[in-house]
């Protein structure tokens, strides 16, 4: 970035000086090397911009496309006989900008999902669910009983029906244990999504509740998302993803000692039957609660993209204005 002198617009000053660019003054103090902040601030005259760099306004000539509003890390690469600024603003990353975190998150989670048809054939025991479904659940503990956190586990017949797709979460989950234990790309594939999950669940607020992944849990289900609640009597969990027979559907659970009902909404509600059906045969907790069915209609526009999608993308992006002056 090379910093002109003048003035914004005709080339006179506006009232109180306010568009002056005084390389001058900035000069004062700075020796090459030295890293300063600033921001893009708006377009200038003559295809240059206006730039506040450590509490200055100045004119700048930009070797780059300019964001304006985006925060900037410059190294003073020359004070005479003009003044350059070099752009060393590190690219945003997943970590920092919930937009880019939703992308990532989005692609990794597409990449995992396309190896799940290396599912080998499994037969498991019967078991509970693991207790990482429910934050700070565990096996041993039942609806109700000790601080009343569930465990889920599935009860009836394993076998699918004409009525909806097969839900047998106890083989869908001993099944992807073998997949990411015995396939490595698939395991490293996973790993990636969960430590996405893990940043999301920083900016996901925690009155939202805390973001899950557990594909497992209703099998067959692409896009799948969990945000799972804790309340002093009661657990809140929030299913969205995609059935290729059925499409886009969220479900919205609440678990207590003892009721377990639903609101269901579907891209297609004309399947509500179907998915109702496949749902009758789910049992929640040792006390093995049939969910109930409250509620089912069309999934809104809102939640079309998902739960997290929503919430991420109208995450506060990093601060873009002005914040060290030197």
């Amino acid at each position: 970035m090379r910093v002109t002198g003048g003035y914004g617009g005709s080339g006179q000053p506006s009232s109180g000086g306010k568009d002056r660019s005084d390389p001058q003054a900035f000069r004062r103090g700075r020796r090459v090397g030295q890293i300063v902040r600033g921001r893009l601030v708006s377009p200038g005259p003559g295809g240059l911009f206006w730039v506040v760099v450590a509490g200055h306004k100045l004119l700048a000539a930009l070797d780059h496309e300019p964001a304006p509003g985006r925060e900037l890390v410059f190294r003073i690469e020359g004070l005479e006989p003009d003044l350059l600024l070099r752009d060393i603003t590190p690219p945003p990353s997943a970590a920092d900008d919930p937009v880019l975190l939703l992308a990532a998150l989005t692609d990794a989670r597409s990449k995992f999902e396309a190896l799940l048809h290396r599912l080998p054939p499994v037969d498991a025991p019967p078991s509970d669910l693991p207790s990482d479904v429910f934050p700070g659940s565990s096996p041993e503990q039942a609806p109700g009983a000790s601080a009343g956190e569930p465990d889920a586990a599935v009860t009836g017949s394993p076998a699918g029906t004409a009525s909806g797709p097969l839900l047998d979460l106890t083989r869908a989950r001993a099944d992807f244990q073998a997949l990411c234990h015995a396939d490595p790309e698939a395991g490293q594939a996973l790993a990636r999504v969960r430590e996405l999950v893990r940043l999301a669940g920083l900016v996901i607020p925690k009155a939202q509740g805390r973001p899950l992944y557990v594909p497992w849990i209703y099998p067959g289900l692409g896009q799948s998302e969990v945000l799972a609640l804790r309340t002093a009597t009661s657990w809140s969990l929030r299913l969205f993803g995609r059935l290729p027979e059925v499409g886009r559907l969220a479900a919205v659970f609440t678990l207590d000692a003892s009721h377990a009902g639903y609101r269901l909404m579907l891209e297609n509600p004309a399947l509500a039957d179907t998915v109702i059906a496949s749902l009758a045969r789910v049992r929640f907790g040792r006390r093995e609660l049939a969910p109930v069915c409250l509620f089912a209609g069309g999934l809104p526009a809102e939640a079309a993209s998902g739960f997290w999608a929503r919430i991420l993308a109208g995450a506060a992006r990093p601060f873009t204005g002005l914040r060290l002056r030197v």
